[in-house]
């Protein structure tokens, strides 16, 4: 079974050469833990990296989903989202996992995305893209520049994980983590991210779009 960023989206986003995905490799199993336990990624007989990349991918998509509900201001016009069922999927993995560890997870997405903005490949058509990178694009131009608040406020609503069991268990203090520095002022988050699958090609303006998206700076987590 791949390892967990092997298990992430590939398609419009661009990881970091390492190996592990998120600062410490604990992080990186701690995730995989969460979202084996959910179910979401199967080691039963039968399983593959291919189904299980998927159901990864899914479950990336529908936490991006979540954490920009309260800022969204548009739906996609064939998307009929169910959010009691979706918040129930993501909860039943986060509540698995530690503050500090999914504010990474979030953040270390959202500089994939970007460095595929900086530098991208094939396919070049948004729409294209896995629905993780998608919804991220939605989550950026919805939250305004309030990243950290947006995040935090849904693992409030759904995490259990205690910052006490996280220091407990990881032996590293959870303040330690990184802020985005995507809510600070002249983050270049009032640039307009937008989901091409919800506008006209003919309407886009890729090139506005990659330089905008230079002018931001997440953060990375150490």
């Amino acid at each position: 079974m791949a390892i967990f960023k092997y298990l992430l989206p590939q398609v419009g986003m661009v990881y970091p050469f390492q190996k592990d995905f998120l600062s410490k490799e604990q992080r990186d199993e701690q995730v995989t833990a969460a979202l084996k336990q959910a179910g979401i990624i199967d080691t039963g007989p039968g399983a593959s990296d291919t189904t299980n990349k998927k159901a990864v991918d899914k479950a990336l998509a529908d936490l991006f989903t979540l954490v920009a509900q309260p800022y969204v201001t548009f739906h996609l016009p064939d998307e009929d989202v169910n959010l009691p069922g979706m918040t129930q999927r993501t909860g039943s993995w986060v509540r698995h996992i530690a503050k500090p560890v999914f504010t990474q997870l979030i953040q270390s997405l959202i500089n994939a995305r970007v460095a595929w903005y900086k530098n991208p490949s094939e396919p070049f058509e948004t729409n294209q893209h896995s629905a993780t990178a998608r919804k991220i694009d939605v989550f950026m131009d919805s939250v305004e520049g309030q990243v950290d608040r947006a995040i935090s406020t849904l693992f409030d609503n759904i995490g259990e994980y205690s910052v006490k069991e996280y220091e407990e268990d990881s032996g590293e203090q959870a303040g330690a983590t990184a802020s985005s520095n995507a809510d600070r002022s002249g983050s270049g988050l009032d640039v307009v991210m937008m989901d091409v699958a919800a506008v006209p090609e003919e309407e886009l303006d890729q090139e506005k779009l990659r330089k905008g998206v230079e002018a931001i700076d997440i953060g990375d987590n150490k």
